[in-house]
């Protein structure tokens, strides 16, 4: 098996939780750096038998197993794969951008109070400098997606959104869990 970049020799998708791995949510994508160094992971339709393409992420047509898109990722026809969080999903992901130290691994340390706050599971980002913690919720409506008030990028979402997942777990939470209060606090 191939690995995400800047993982160890083998990426732990198999470890990925069976609540998500069940879902027929999961696409592809490919790493593309842009000219600001940052990194486009736009979606991947991996059905079996049809070509794999940058599709959209809200239609159903496009979406496929959990072992349909290892298998994409496994043939080297994706670099990443990851799940779509719709209206219909009970998830919401929070993703933390930019709070481990590329060099000492050490965390932001507002950072390591939310992941500690919602503890549910919660994985290292494809660049291994961010954070998703994913959990049972629903973001308020009131609630923006986007904030920098603790000190670096937090995003909260809980439909429309593709997530690229490592399986890279970082707590002992082997799955989502029911966050809403957490969640309503953050």
């Amino acid at each position: 098996m191939r690995s995400y970049p800047n993982q160890g020799p083998t990426a732990p998708l198999e470890s990925l939780p069976e609540a998500l791995r069940s879902r027929q949510r999961w696409m592809g994508t490919r790493l593309e750096r842009r000219e600001d160094g940052r990194v486009d992971k736009a979606p991947r339709r991996v059905r079996a038998g049809q070509r794999v393409v940058k599709t959209d992420k809200t239609d159903p047509e496009n979406w496929a197993t959990y072992s349909e898109a290892l298998a994409a990722y496994e043939r080297g026809d994706v670099d990443a794969i990851g799940i779509v969080l719709t209206d219909d999903d009970p998830y919401f992901v929070v993703d933390l951008d930019g709070v481990i130290d590329r060099d000492t691994g050490e965390i932001h340390a507002a950072a390591g109070e939310v992941i500690h706050a919602l503890n549910s599971y919660t994985e290292l980002s494809c660049s291994s400098t961010g954070v998703h913690v994913i959990g049972h919720g629903a973001k308020p409506e009131y609630a923006g997606c986007r904030s920098n008030n603790l000190g670096f990028d937090l995003e909260i979402y809980d439909s429309a959104r593709f997530v690229v997942m490592t399986g890279r777990r970082m707590t002992d939470a082997l799955g989502p869990r029911d966050r809403q209060d957490e969640l309503l606090s953050l």
